[in-house]
């Protein structure tokens, strides 16, 4: 840390009784005033004695201004003391002491972990009142220098912008910064450091400025880890600028141990009505001890379920709660979490999601060979594991049609589409079926006798970004006497849950008599390589996921995924039917549980962001064939803050099945917003917006002075480590010195009286009392002969 000079520094605690001051002329006009009047006239007699007295005229003028000085002296001591007169050697003279024409940017930080407090006032409180003491002194110390305040959540909107601390407007500026409360947003420091230089590079190379930056400096915000190397303050060290210094002072809370919910999540793609739906919380410990145990208290629109004990939690670790929660409507509905942690951040106990439940999941199956007979369908078994007869629902609603119906019939109703055994189609249908899924739709692929290879590869492998996830090589059968291969899970996924585990197969008597080859490109450049639509003879990029493989000495895929655009494909290289394996008829139910799961993860995501964070802009998709492309936006402050009002660009509407996204306010304040929307057939839509805390906000570790100096660089720069030292060293360094007056006063009224009693000796007296003689008949004489 660089050293700074400490200049004394001067002032007065009741300036305006240095009038008194004047007082100090009070013996020397009494002096004048008593002075004698007389005409003088020389006389013979007296002239060798008036010739001796002025010889003593000189000491006797010195003794008598000796003595009116020292009573002048006494009367301004006496007026200096009921000023109070203080000095400044210290700490508050090193941070506003005066250099001529200064710039002074201070930055407030009001970031969410500024709202910390246990048994006291919140951090941020001490911050605020050391801003307004430092605007005070600099309106004292340095009235004429520009003032500028940021704030690090508004950093494109200073608070004051190079104002001028007259009387009214420190008062002004000082009253609105008590006033101030923490925000719940991040801070953002560097876009408040790049604004500073910004600034300062505008007044020239050769500007002065003094920046004060008052924060907790949370290390998340003020030292991010990163390999990048750029530092909050990299746009300071530019500047190159030795009238350039820094002055941090820290809020300095010596503890700030916090426990926080970091993550609500649902583990379902597609919440359906009246079915469980698995959840996980997770509780972080920013502390230095382990967490006591605490219970997790959830709640399905304000209807709370049993509570969840969450066990202790060491310091520094995360722990992860399981729940399950049905949502028994369809609609829009929230999700909220909270553990009763009793730290001093209380914002970060609770969190909330929103979700969309729809009343089912509706799926298209295209059967590439219907039969009459359901025994011989190509689907049948798949519809019934999709959709079991009977009266309870899966969730799923299931129509199935043939090949010839598929061109005709609209895909985005639906949230995911199985083809099964299907031959290939013409390129309408393919380009259909590939935007569906890059819009965001699922495709599950099941081959079949009437799937061929090469057909296949043509129509679903073209382009940079190809449908199918694997290229297809030919159909393998095995040997007649065999029981076929098995099949086996390969990596943990959401479609394979009903494997027992990793290599593990699907069961045991399942068995697989014959299945399309398909070809593993390993040889492939890295993923974002190669996406230039003409490759040439490079390889494509492989970024398929096997899931499952049969268990055959190849080890040949079974199951494959691949997302393309917003979609994703799944490739399931044996039959949905009892066609080619076994597994549709087994008895462990795993058949079953692997296609309700495998429609679950396909299923069309919804686009609404389950919560916001605090300072996202709210956003919200419109459904352009139901809904205007407006809204209202409402805060969880409403009415007390007013609505806000939102419209697309005008421009030519979405086509059928597209959306329009809709850009609200930026997210201020936590808990839930709501959006009004107006639909097109006169039904209104209410949808409510969650808004948690930034989790990176929760942890409060604060950067150390090295690590802060060390992003300064070459900025002179000072660092206080507390709101509450700064405060403190700045009144301890201020040093009363009225007392010193007192003592001096009386010393200099004691020397007066000593030194007026010895010029009035008798033996004084004595040697000048001729010359008092002469005088008197002088004047006598001089009067008579007026």
């Amino acid at each position: 840390m660089s050293a700074t000079a400490l200049p004394l520094a001067l002032g007065f605690v009741n300036p305006l009784v240095l009038s008194g001051l004047a007082l100090a002329a009070i013996p020397i006009i009494i002096h004048w005033l008593s002075r004698r009047r007389f005409r003088l006239v020389d006389w013979a007699a007296t002239r060798f004695l008036l010739e001796a007295e002025r010889e003593n005229r000189r000491r006797l003028r010195f003794e008598q201004w000796l003595l009116v000085a020292l009573r002048c002296l006494v009367v301004a001591l006496l007026a200096l003391v009921f000023a109070r007169p203080f000095v400044q050697p210290g700490l508050l003279a090193s941070l506003v002491g005066g250099r001529g024409n200064v710039e002074r940017i201070i930055v407030l930080d009001d970031s969410a972990s500024l709202a910390f407090k246990i048994g006291a006032p919140a951090e941020f409180v001490a911050l605020r009142e050391a801003a307004a003491r430092l605007l005070s002194w600099l309106h004292h110390e340095a009235p004429h220098d520009p003032v500028t305040l940021y704030l690090t959540s508004r950093p494109d909107e200073p608070l004051v912008a190079r104002g001028r601390l007259g009387d009214a407007a420190a008062q002004e500026l000082a009253a609105r910064v008590l006033r101030l409360e923490p925000s719940v947003l991040r801070a953002q420091p560097r876009r408040v450091a790049a604004a500073v230089a910004a600034q300062i590079e505008a007044l020239g190379p050769a500007a002065a400025a003094d920046i004060y930056v008052l924060s907790d400096f949370q290390r998340s915000e003020w030292a991010p880890a990163g390999p990048s190397g750029r530092g909050v303050f990299a746009d300071w060290t530019r500047l190159e600028n030795d009238n350039v210094r820094a002055v941090l002072i820290a809020s300095g809370h010596p503890s700030r141990d916090n426990l926080a919910i970091v993550d609500l999540a649902l583990d379902r793609p597609q919440v359906v009505a009246g079915m469980p739906c698995p959840g996980r919380v997770t509780v972080a410990n920013y502390g230095r001890l382990p967490s006591r145990a605490q219970m997790l208290q959830v709640a399905l629109d304000q209807a709370p379920i049993p509570s969840i004990p969450v066990e202790s939690v060491p310091p520094g670790e995360q722990r992860t709660v399981s729940f399950e929660a049905a949502f028994p409507d369809a609609g829009w509905s929230q999700l909220a979490a909270e553990v009763a942690a009793g730290d001093g951040l209380p914002m970060d106990d609770s969190r909330t999601i929103t979700t969309e439940v729809r009343p089912h999941i509706r799926v298209l199956v295209v059967d590439g060979e219907p039969d009459a007979d359901p025994a011989a369908d190509e689907v049948h078994l798949l519809r019934s594991a999709l959709a079991p007869p009977g009266p309870y629902s899966s969730g799923v609603q299931v129509d199935v049609i043939d090949a010839s119906a598929l061109p005709a019939t609209p895909l985005e109703p639906y949230q995911c589409v199985d083809i099964c055994n299907l031959p290939a189609p013409a390129p309408g249908v393919a380009d259909a079926l590939a935007a569906y899924v890059r819009g965001g739709g699922g495709l599950a692929i099941f081959v079949g006798d009437l799937v061929i290879p090469e057909s296949y590869n043509e129509v679903f492998s073209s382009g940079a970004d190809p449908l199918l996830p694997l290229p297809l090589e030919s159909i393998h059968a095995v040997g007649a006497g065999t029981p076929g291969a098995g099949l086996v899970r390969t990596t943990e996924h959401p479609v394979t849950a009903a494997f027992a585990g990793a290599g593990a197969s699907a069961a045991e008597n399942v068995r697989f008599r014959k299945w399309i080859v398909a070809k593993e490109e390993t040889d492939a450049e890295p993923a974002g390589k190669n996406d230039e639509p003409d490759a040439g003879d490079r390889p494509r990029v492989a970024s398929a996921t096997v899931l499952a493989r049969f268990a055959d000495a190849g080890q040949s895929p079974a199951l494959v995924e691949r997302r393309v655009g917003a979609g994703r494909v799944l490739l399931f290289l044996s039959t949905a039917d009892p066609e080619w394996n076994d597994w549709p008829r087994t008895t462990d139910g795993s058949y079953v549980v692997t296609m309700l799961e495998m429609t679950q993860h396909l299923a069309r995501r919804s686009e609404a962001p389950g919560a916001f964070v605090a300072g996202d802009v709210l956003r919200v998709h419109l459904d352009a064939e139901r809904f205007e492309s407006r809204a209202v936006f409402k805060s969880p402050k409403y009415p007390a803050e007013p609505a806000f009002s939102a419209r697309a660009a005008e421009g030519p509407r979405a086509s059928s099945g597209g959306s329009v996204q809709l850009d609200g306010p930026v997210a201020t304040h936590l808990g839930v917003y709501t959006v009004e929307l107006h639909g097109r057939s006169g039904e209104n839509e209410v949808r409510p917006l969650a808004v948690n805390l930034d989790s990176d906000e929760s942890d409060l570790t604060p950067a150390s002075a090295a690590e802060l100096s060390a992003a300064l660089g070459p900025v002179a720069h000072t660092f206080v480590p507390s709101a509450d030292a700064f405060l403190r060293g700045a009144e301890e360094s201020r040093r009363e010195i009225w007392p010193a007056l007192i003592s001096l006063a009386a010393v200099v009224l004691l020397a007066e009286q000593a030194l007026a009693c010895w010029f009035g000796s008798e033996r004084r007296v004595a040697a000048g009392g001729i010359m008092t003689l002469l005088r008197r008949a002088r004047f006598r004489h001089s009067a008579a002969r007026r």
